[in-house]
């Protein structure tokens, strides 16, 4: 490597890694890059517009032959991967595309990590920062690279809304935020860290160094003993107005409010977003913003007209008053778990109650080392049937089919034919997998527009 400002090696070819790689060589940085893989997803582009920029895809530099170098780790890799290892060891500093971001942008930061909700909240903060007249840039695990924005040095961005998965946080060593949470913890990513306790303290790391902790106060697990004490300030949500907490849920006459404090903001029924999960959501992105000084009243208005986002409790048709939903995100228990209590509540609430109507779920894919035994309850409360398809089909359809009626499907137009022909008027039929879709699918998004397509192609 000739003489440049610093030495990295950026691990990993993908949007992350490819967007690093843009940054260092626009900051004049000697760079090159490391891809297990033999054809990365930006190889070619990497080829053609930094031909300074030396590839190993599939191959291991000489590590004798580099100079001190720092590593940039994409979130997706594992710092003790038996290949990349070697290379690793030898690093001065390991850091991640937030390390970069942090250290060249002085906006403030409201961070936001969970299991499940994340890009929904960060959508809905960044849309309520919107209402109230301040321009952010919405970027992270959400699918925008965070060094993206620092592509244009004249941009006029005034806040950043970032969402960040727990891979992101573990190498993420110093990060300052105005606001941060924890939306809620459930089992996820054992398979990487083995036990719930580990993948928690991951996702605890987003409240060091943050001037303001967004707890909910509903899940213990979301938040290190001494949160409260640690943070400078901290805002507490839950679905209990009986906690006497910043932001909550309060149930009255057969209403449902969301509330700061004792005041009443918004009837849940005004809200475009369907189910409990999204009210708690909803409190969330409230107290993020209220501790980032955004107006109550624009919150408000954005609720009003905030709808979703895709494959996310999607409701994607109404056939012969049979509601199909696409939660095709829905890639853990958790997901999966928030979205039929949110649902089923929906269900047995005014004004859609209705005695006979239940929830026909399809279920199933890479099971990621998960426990299914959660969804037993709620299952049985309110689903009329399950479908199981992927690749731990077996396992479910062995675990429910004593609790429900269970059928197995071939495909996703096979599970789409069953549900039609055990749904009944007024039931809901959802795709929540609570499994990654990497059996069958390119993502999630891919499984989740293969739903729609076969819904589309329902004959009723």
């Amino acid at each position: 490597m000739n003489q440049h400002n610093k030495s990295y090696i950026v691990i990993g070819l993908g949007q992350t890694g490819y967007s690093c790689v843009k940054f260092l060589r626009s900051k004049n940085n000697a760079v090159c890059v490391v891809d297990t893989r033999e054809l990365p997803p930006f190889k070619a582009a990497c080829q053609e517009n930094y031909p300074e920029v030396s590839l190993y895809c599939g191959v291991l530099p000489e590590i004798a032959t580099l100079k001190q170098y720092d590593v940039v780790l994409s979130p997706g890799i594992a710092q003790d991967h038996p290949f990349l290892k070697p290379l690793i060891q030898n690093a001065k500093q390991i850091s991640s595309d937030i390390s970069l971001f942090a250290n060249h942008c002085d906006l403030p930061i409201i961070a936001i990590t969970g299991s499940n909700g994340k890009s929904t909240v960060t959508t809905l903060v960044g849309e309520m920062a919107k209402a109230s007249g301040k321009k952010p840039a919405v970027i992270g695990n959400i699918g925008v690279p965070v060094l993206s924005i620092l592509d244009n040095p004249q941009h006029d961005y005034d806040l950043a809304v970032m969402e960040l998965s727990s891979f992101q946080l573990d190498i993420t060593p110093y990060l300052k935020t105005k606001a941060a949470t924890v939306l809620n913890i459930s089992p996820d990513h054992l398979d990487r860290y083995g036990t719930l306790a580990t993948y928690a303290a991951s996702k605890h790391k987003i409240y060091e160094n943050t001037e303001c902790a967004v707890i909910n106060s509903d899940d213990s697990l979301s938040y290190p003993p001494l949160c409260k004490h640690k943070a400078p300030t901290f805002l507490e949500f839950s679905k209990d107005s009986n906690k006497q907490v910043d932001f909550s849920l309060l149930e009255e006459a057969g209403e449902r409010y969301l509330c700061f404090k004792t005041d009443r903001l918004l009837n849940v029924k005004e809200m475009q977003l369907m189910g409990e999960h999204n009210q708690v959501n909803a409190l969330a992105a409230l107290a993020l913003g209220f501790a980032a000084d955004l107006s109550l009243d624009a919150m408000v208005r954005t609720l009003r007209s905030f709808s979703g986002l895709e494959h996310r409790c999607q409701t994607v048709a109404v056939k012969q008053n049979i509601r199909w939903i696409n939660d095709s995100k829905g890639t853990n228990v958790g997901a999966s778990l928030a979205a039929l209590l949110g649902l089923g509540s929906v269900l047995k609430s005014p004004p859609e109650s209705h005695s006979d109507s239940k929830i026909i779920l399809l279920l199933g894919g890479q099971g990621k080392g998960q426990a299914f035994g959660e969804l037993i309850a709620p299952v049985k409360a309110y689903c009329r049937a399950v479908i199981t398809m992927g690749e731990n089909s077996d396992q479910l359809y062995n675990l429910f089919k004593a609790h429900t009626t269970v059928s197995q499907a071939m495909g996703m137009q096979d599970a789409v034919d069953l549900a039609r022909q055990h749904a009944q008027e007024r039931d809901i039929v959802l795709l929540s997998p609570a499994c990654a879709s990497l059996d069958q699918y390119q993502n999630f998004e891919h499984r989740g527009k293969c739903f729609i397509e076969a819904v589309s192609k329902l004959t009723l």
